[in-house]
C-alpha cells in the first residue's frame, strides 16, 4: 500500500493539483494547514493575523482562528476588559466573519481538485489554522478517530480542530494487516505513550498490525514500529507569504509492506517534475537514511531555497503548444494509465543494479493520461552504457537490458523501444555545451514533453540543463523542423483522433480554443 503525506499546504492549490497528476498512490493525506489564511489578499490576511496576536497578548496565551474567534466574542462582552482590546476584539470578529466566507471559497476550490483523482481516496487531517471543516466540502475528507480502511490498511486521524478521543473500540484488521495513524495535534496534546497504548489496543491479538505513523504539526513526522520511535525531517508542501527565503514542494511517500515493513521517500515538486530527495528504511526500530539529492537534501536542511527550482524556463513554442494539449487530456487521465507507469517502475526496482543506470519516458497515450486496457505503450529507453564509442557494445547493452525488463514485466505491460538514447553521451555533450549532439537534443525534447519512470537517473542531468537556460533554448531551437514535420505526420493525427474519441465517449466536452490549439499543431497553421 503507498500512501503520499503532505504536510501544511498553507494554500498551494496549484501545486496539489499537479501532485495528484503526477504521482500514483493508494492514497493521499492531506495534514495540516489547508489555507495560507481566509482572504485572497495577503494584506486582509496579515490583519486578522495581527488582530490574534494582540488578542493572545491580553490573554497569555498564542490563539489560532478557532480560539482566537472565542476569545474575542469574550472579551467583547466583557465590561471589565480595557477599551482597546474590547475595539481590537469587535475589530476581530467582523474581520474573521467575512473571512469565513472568503475561507468556504477556498475550501471549495480545494475540494473540486481533490476530487480530479476519484478513484483514490483524498483524505485530510486539517491544522489547527483550518478550525471546523463541518459544512464545507471537504467535510466528507476529514479522518478522525473512527478509523477508515483503506486498502489493507486501518487509517485513524486526530486533528487539534476536531473533538473526541482518538479511536473508539479496537479494529478488527486482518493479522497480515498493517495499521496506521495519522496526528495533527499540534501543542503536544496527544503524547506517544497515548499512541503506544492505542496501538497497543488496536492490534490485540493482530501481531501482524504495528506500523504507525503520526504528523505532529502537519509537516513534522514521526514513524513507530513496534514501539520504537524515529524522527522524520520536517518538509512543508506550502510556504506562507513569511517564508520568502525557504522552498516548499516536499511531501513524503510511504510504502507499507507486509507485518510493517516501510519503505519511505521523501521528495519535492519542483514545477512538474517530482524529485527523490531521500529515502527511508526502517529496520529493526532505527530509521535508516539515504540521501539522493544532496543538493535539494542541503537546502530543505539549511532552510534556504534550491535556486533551479525557482527559474521559470519557456519552451520552443512547438514544445510549449504541445504541453497545453498534454496537460489538457491528464486532466482525465485514466486509472489504467496509472497502473502501467507503476508496473513499469516496479519492474525497474526489481532490476538490481540496473535500476541505478536506466530510466524511461513515456510518449503517447500513456503520456497524455488516456490509456486504455488495450493501449499498449511506446517508451524512450535511457542507459548508461559506458561504452564510450563503441557502437557495438552499446547495441548490445540496449539490447540486455530491454530484454531484461520485459522479463521483469512477464507480459503485464506489453511496450515498444522507439529510441533509444545513452545517458552517458548526454553528460559528455552538456559539459562540452556540444548542443549540435543528436543525443542531447533528443533528450531536451523528450524531457520537456514526456512521462518519466525512474526519474532519479533523469533528474541530475536536467538541472544541468536547467542550470543554463539558454543553452537548453539553443538546444530545443535546433529541433523545431523535427517537431514541425514530425506533427504533420499521419500517426500523429491518427493517435490525437484517437484521444479526442476517447474524451467524447466518456462524455467529455473538448473546448474549442482547445481544438483550435490541436489543429494548429497537427496543420501548422499560423495564428
Amino acid at each position: 500500500m503507498k500512501l503520499i503525506l503532505v504536510g501544511n499546504l498553507r494554500g498551494a492549490h496549484a501545486g496539489a493539483y499537479v501532485l495528484l497528476k503526477e504521482t500514483i498512490a493508494d492514497a493521499y493525506l492531506f495534514c495540516g494547514d489547508l489555507l495560507d489564511g481566509p482572504f485572497f489578499s495577503a494584506g486582509n490576511n496579515a490583519l486578522l493575523s495581527s488582530l490574534e496576536q494582540r488578542l493572545g497578548d491580553y490573554c497569555g496565551e498564542k490563539l489560532n482562528l478557532p480560539s482566537a474567534a472565542m476569545s474575542a466574542r469574550s472579551i467583547s462582552d466583557d465590561p471589565a476588559a480595557p477599551r482597546e482590546i474590547i475595539e481590537t476584539a469587535k475589530e476581530y470578529l467582523l474581520l474573521a466573519e467575512k473571512g469565513a466566507g472568503m475561507a468556504a471559497q477556498k475550501y471549495r476550490v480545494l475540494d473540486n481538485i481533490l476530487s480530479t483523482k476519484p478513484y483514490v481516496p483524498v483524505l485530510i487531517v486539517p491544522g489547527p489554522g483550518d478550525g471546523s471543516l463541518e459544512g464545507t466540502p471537504l467535510a466528507e475528507r476529514v479522518l478522525d478517530g473512527n478509523g477508515r480502511e483503506i486498502s489493507s490498511i486501518v487509517m485513524h486521524g486526530f486533528s487539534q480542530a476536531s473533538s473526541g478521543t482518538i479511536g473508539k473500540g479496537p479494529v478488527n484488521v486482518p493479522e497480515t494487516d498493517i495499521l496506521a495513524i495519522a496526528l495533527n495535534g499540534g501543542d503536544g496534546q496527544i503524547s506517544a505513550s497515548h499512541l503506544h497504548a492505542f496501538v497497543d489496543d488496536q492490534r490485540k491479538g493482530h501481531p501482524g498490525a504495528g506500523f504507525l505513523f503520526i504528523s505532529g504539526s502537519g509537516s513534522g513526522h514521526s514513524v513507530i514500529v513496534d514501539r520504537h520511535t524515529v524522527e522524520l525531517r520536517s518538509a512543508d508542501f506550502g510556504v506562507g507569504p513569511e517564508d520568502v527565503e525557504v522552498d516548499g514542494g516536499y511531501f513524503y511517500q510511504y510504502e507499507c509492506g507486509y507485518k510493517g515493513s516501510v519503505h519511505i521517500v521523501l521528495k519535492k515538486l519542483a514545477g512538474e517534475r517530482v524529485i527523490d530527495i531521500a529515502e527511508y528504511f526502517v529496520d529493526k526500530g532505527m530509521l535508516r537514511e539515504s540521501v539522493v539529492d544532496a543538493d535539494r537534501y542541503a537546502a530543505l536542511v539549511e532552510g534556504r531555497k534550491f535556486g533551479i527550482d525557482s527559474i521559470t524556463y519557456t519552451h520552443s513554442p512547438e514544445l510549449k503548444l504541445f504541453r497545453d494539449i498534454r496537460n489538457f487530456f491528464r486532466i482525465h487521465q485514466t486509472r489504467e494509465t496509472e497502473k502501467r507507469v507503476e508496473t513499469l517502475q516496479k519492474a525497474i526496482d526489481c532490476m538490481e543494479d540496473d535500476r541505478h543506470l536506466m530510466a524511461l519516458d513515456l510518449v503517447g497515450s500513456t503520456n497524455v493520461g488516456l490509456s486504455g486496457k488495450s493501449s499498449d505503450v511506446d517508451m524512450v529507453l535511457y542507459i548508461r552504457a559506458g561504452g564510450g564509442d563503441d557502437e557495438k557494445k552499446l547495441h548490445q547493452e540496449f539490447s540486455r537490458v530491454e530484454e531484461r525488463l520485459r522479463r521483469e514485466l512477464r507480459e503485464e505491460v506489453e511496450f515498444e523501444v522507439i529510441d533509444r538514447i545513452d545517458l552517458d553521451r548526454v553528460e559528455a555533450s552538456i559539459s562540452s555545451r556540444d548542443f549540435g549532439c543528436d543525443s542531447l537534443q533528443l533528450f531536451a525534447t523528450y524531457r520537456s514533453a514526456c512521462r518519466p519512470v525512474n526519474y532519479r537517473v533523469l533528474a541530475p542531468l536536467e538541472d544541468r540543463l536547467n542550470q543554463d537556460t539558454m543553452f537548453r533554448r539553443e538546444v530545443e531551437e535546433l529541433m523545431r523542423s523535427y517537431l514541425r514535420m514530425f506533427a504533420k505526420t499521419s500517426d500523429n493525427s491518427k493517435s490525437f483522433e484517437k484521444y479526442l474519441t476517447r474524451l467524447k465517449t466518456s462524455g467529455i466536452a473538448v473546448p474549442g480554443p482547445l481544438m483550435e490549439k490541436i489543429r494548429i499543431m497537427l496543420q501548422q497553421k499560423r495564428t
